[in-house]
């Protein structure tokens, strides 16, 4: 059985259920070739009912949602363009960070050592004291195999 390659997609998904413990589900769906993203940007989102450390939403205590775009890492800063270029994916962004949510944009590194995946994250924040928003580089994160896991299938 041959190893299948895992698209960021699938691999966000299984590491915000197995490596961060949140409760997780595709936002996008794919008709023919052409992919929908919800709100034009999102590919996943998740939510952990008691929320952690980094993502705590401030006030009523109700669960912060964490809304990803993920992509491979040489498509990265794309994705990123995209929602900060585009009036209507910005103003949409700028609602969810307002109602105290997480806007990330995820980009998965191809090539790393045997066992281990990493990706590189970066997150969508307001300015304080404007309506500008900025990109937050939060740095690479290392996933270990088993929490992503492989599909296996024949070629």
């Amino acid at each position: 059985m041959a190893v299948r390659k895992l698209t960021p997609e699938t691999k966000t998904l299984r590491y915000m259920i197995n490596g961060l413990g949140m409760v997780a589900g595709r936002a996008s769906t794919r008709i023919g070739k052409r992919s929908f993203d919800l709100f034009g940007f999102v590919d996943v989102l998740g939510f952990k009912p008691r929320m952690l450390a980094g993502y705590e939403r401030q006030g009523a205590g109700a669960a912060a949602f964490l809304f990803v775009q993920c992509t491979s890492s040489s498509h990265q800063a794309n994705r990123r363009n995209k929602i900060l270029e585009s009036p209507t994916l910005r103003d949409r962004a700028w609602a969810l960070i307002d109602d105290g949510h997480k806007v990330e944009v995820w980009g998965w590194i191809d090539g790393r050592h045997a066992g281990a995946q990493a990706f590189r994250r970066f997150e969508l924040r307001r300015k304080p004291r404007t309506r500008t928003l900025v990109w937050h580089d939060k740095g690479v994160t290392e996933v270990e195999h088993e929490i992503i896991g492989q599909l296996t299938g024949q070629h």
